[in-house]
C-alpha cells in the first residue's frame, strides 16, 4: 500500500505540479510526503521507545522537507540543507550500530564515483556552485549511503534509493536528462527512500 501511495504521489507531482505556475502550491505538495515520512519516524520512535538515533533520523527527514521547499527557489541553500539532513542521518546510523571495513570500502568506492559524476555534471554550469561544495555533498551522500547499506535491509534500500534520486536530480539540474520518465523515477525513488529511512531507523 505504501508503495502504491508513493508512486501515485510521484506521478501526480510530475504530471500536474511540475508545470504549475503557482510555486507555493507546487512546493507545499512536494513537501507533504516528506513530512509524512518525518511523522512516521516520530510515531514509530514514540511507540517503540525513542532513542537518539531515531530522533536524529526524524530531524534529518524534517530537514529534507525544509530543503525540498528551499530547493524550488535556490540551488545552493537547498543543497546545503540536504547536506545537513545527511549529517543527521550519518549520526543516526553511526549511533545505531558499529560498522566494519566493508562499510569503509563501500564509502571509498561510492565517493569516488559520485565525485567524478558530480564534477562532470558541473561542467555544464561551472558557475552554479563552487567545486568544493560538490565534493562535500558527494562525501556526505556517500557516507550516508554506505552506513545505511551496512545497517539492515530497510536502511540499505533507503540509502541506495536516496543516492539514485540525487544522481538523477543532478543530471536533470545540469541538463543531462530531460525526459519525464526520469522525473517519475526521481520522485518515486526519493519518497521511497525517506519512508525506508523512517521505518528502518526505528527497528
Amino acid at each position: 500500500m505504501t508503495i502504491i501511495l508513493l508512486s501515485t504521489a510521484a506521478v501526480f507531482y510530475v504530471l500536474f505540479m511540475t508545470g504549475s505556475k503557482n510555486r507555493l502550491i507546487k512546493t507545499a505538495y512536494k513537501c507533504v510526503p516528506t513530512l509524512c515520512a518525518c511523522g512516521l519516524a516520530l510515531y514509530l520512535a514514540a511507540t517503540r521507545g525513542a532513542s537518539i538515533n531515531s530522533n536524529l533520523a526524524a530531524a534529518g527527514l524534517f530537514m529534507c522537507a525544509f530543503a525540498d521547499a528551499v530547493l524550488e527557489f535556490a540551488l545552493v541553500p537547498g543543497a546545503a540543507l540536504f547536506g545537513i539532513a545527511h549529517a543527521c542521518f550519518i549520526l543516526s546510523l553511526i549511533l545505531g550500530q558499529s560498522h566494519g571495513l566493508s562499510c569503509a570500502a563501500c564509502f571509498l568506492t561510492v565517493f569516488s564515483l559520485l565525485c567524478v559524476f558530480f564534477i562532470r555534471c558541473r561542467k555544464a554550469k561551472p558557475k552554479s556552485a563552487p567545486l568544493w561544495g560538490f565534493v562535500l555533498y558527494a562525501m556526505l551522500l556517500s557516507l550516508m549511503a554506505s552506513l545505511a547499506f551496512d545497517s539492515g535491509i530497510l536502511l540499505a534500500l533507503g540509502g541506495i534509493l536516496f543516492a539514485l534520486s540525487d544522481t538523477i536530480l543532478f543530471m536533470r539540474l545540469f541538463g543531462v536528462l530531460s525526459s519525464k520518465l526520469f522525473s517519475w523515477l526521481l520522485m518515486g525513488a526519493y519518497y521511497s527512500a525517506l519512508f525506508c529511512i523512517a521505518g528502518g531507523s526505528c527497528i
